[in-house]
């Protein structure tokens, strides 16, 4: 959606499963764009989420994904912002 589309700049996924009352799952697609791109990038977004379903991430997929959390682990040491949050509510 960023690079082929212009569209956005970033695209946030999360993910919950839960077992109680009954087993469920829910996945949460968040992205900024201007209203008049909405309707280009929904079907993007559906389009790989049944392309993942459907074979699973690619191994360059996985690789970005491993990058970017050893980055964001990297920048969570350094900067220690679960302790700054927790002493800045205390």
């Amino acid at each position: 959606m960023r690079e082929s589309e212009g569209g956005t700049y970033g695209v946030s996924v999360s993910s919950q499963g839960w077992r109680e009352p009954n087993e469920g799952v829910a996945l949460t697609v968040e992205f900024r764009c201007a209203p008049s791109k909405f309707s280009q990038l929904l079907p993007i977004v559906d389009r790989q989420i049944k392309l993942i379903a459907k074979n699973g991430p690619s191994e360059e997929q996985l690789e970005k994904i491993k990058e970017y959390e050893l980055k964001n682990y990297q920048r969570a040491i350094e900067t220690n912002g679960w302790w700054k949050y927790l002493c800045y509510n205390y």
